[in-house]
């Protein structure tokens, strides 16, 4: 016995489409969706290593100290404008009172000004700390929001105490014993002086 197989008319509009049915187009999406994470991976990558070459050795955009705008500026640059535009700190007087005595101690000769050094440090290392999509995140907020940190003011600390020392040495009182001294017309008395001293470390 002899047997044929036949196509029946139309089957093949029957039989299903793996291009185009579901698990097609889940192909497709996941296919289309993983192409378009890996161009925004290398879009943003490019963005990261072309901006950290505009902004090699410059303050990050959105940094300031105080009111002063530091971005896009070389560390030099940025301690000179620091200190150009707090040099008021210099300006004025320290006055110490001590028994008997007011002292006046300039700001200038205790070398009273602007902390440039570290605050700049601190600027350079905004936006730099971390891996690179922490950095990546942080430098695209500071577009957003600018950070500003707090100014601080520096003394040059053994001026500072030599200054106070004088100071301190002028407060000191030497006590005077009281006396009497016999003579060929009587006694004669002085008054005892009581002594004081300072600590100039406290």
């Amino acid at each position: 016995m002899t047997s044929t197989t036949e196509q029946v008319p139309g089957s093949e509009q029957m039989a299903p489409d793996v291009a185009t049915g579901p698990r097609g187009r889940l192909a497709r999406f996941v296919g289309a969706f993983a192409v378009g994470l890996t161009l925004t991976a290398v879009l943003v990558v490019g963005v990261f290593v072309a901006f950290d070459g505009r902004y090699a050795g410059l303050v990050l955009p959105g940094v300031s100290v105080g009111t002063v705008d530091l971005s896009g500026l070389p560390p030099a640059e940025a301690r000179d404008r620091l200190a150009a535009a707090y040099a008021g700190l210099a300006e004025g007087t320290l006055v110490i009172e001590i028994p008997d005595a007011t002292v006046p101690v300039p700001y200038a000769t205790l070398g009273r000004r602007i902390a440039a050094e570290t605050l700049v440090d601190e600027a350079m290392a905004t936006g730099r700390t971390g891996d690179p999509i922490t950095q990546a995140v942080t430098r695209a907020r500071l577009l957003l929001r600018p950070v500003s940190i707090a100014p601080r003011v520096e003394l040059d600390q053994s001026t500072v105490a030599a200054r106070i020392a004088a100071v301190a040495a002028l407060a000191v009182r030497r006590s005077i014993d009281a006396t009497i001294t016999s003579t060929a017309v009587g006694y004669l008395s002085t008054r005892g002086t009581a002594g004081r001293a300072a600590d100039a470390t406290s």
